[in-house]
């Protein structure tokens, strides 16, 4: 594998990545060079060998160490593209793989730091992650849609949408669940009457987060 990963062929670190993911690793003794194989294959920027190197994760995940396979998937840059964001954000969704509250406030940060530049988070297992995170690490992830939105004027781009609203939501967000709920529609309020002046942009996609993180109001 590592004479191999060390030519420069797409296809052939692509493989790798799927012969990791094919081992049984009840059985396959790890080393040290397998995982640092791996981790260079979720850092690289090709979505096809990130997405071959996720399923050895996986394996990783379900037969030897959750810790070990969330240490892992930091390496992937999930900012690179929804597929890959979902393809990590999936193995999130059920105890079956790793259940969504072994991620620590380190992993949550980390997570939604990088999916900051995403254009747009549609994928259904995004709106799953950031569905649960909205309701156990409530301030955390109301701070990241406000980073989403305040970037969003800063460049001045109309197809930036920094949360899912409206006809555009699979899975709602979970704010009214949070025992941070009170603070956090005081703290969102506060911070739409704060914005400067009179912005367009700003009113259409504050408003639709509004809406996505309280609806519906009692």
């Amino acid at each position: 594998a590592l004479r191999l990963f060390q030519t420069d062929k797409q296809e052939f670190h692509a493989a790798i990545g799927h012969a990791y993911s094919s081992v049984d690793s009840r059985y396959f003794k790890y080393e040290e060079a397998d995982y640092g194989i791996i981790s260079k294959l979720l850092e690289s920027k090709h979505e096809r060998i990130v997405v071959s190197a996720i399923g050895a994760v996986r394996r990783i995940a379900n037969f030897l160490s959750t810790t070990k396979a969330i240490e892992l998937l930091k390496h992937v840059d999930i900012g690179i593209s929804e597929k890959i964001a979902d393809e990590v954000l999936v193995l999130f969704y059920s105890n079956s793989v790793i259940a969504f509250d072994l991620l620590n406030d380190s992993d949550i940060d980390h997570f939604l730091k990088k999916l900051l530049p995403l254009p747009e988070l549609n994928e259904y297992w995004i709106q799953s992650f950031l569905s649960n995170a909205s309701k156990y690490h409530a301030v955390k992830t109301a701070n990241f849609f406000i980073q989403r939105v305040e970037y969003a004027i800063k460049m001045e781009d109309w197809n930036f949408r920094p949360c899912n609203y409206g006809p555009y939501i699979t899975i709602p967000l979970r704010f009214r669940e949070s025992e941070n709920f009170g603070y956090i529609l005081r703290h969102i309020c506060q911070w739409m009457k704060s914005f400067p002046g009179e912005n367009l942009q700003f009113e259409r996609i504050a408003g639709g987060l509004f809406d996505a993180m309280f609806s519906p109001l009692d």
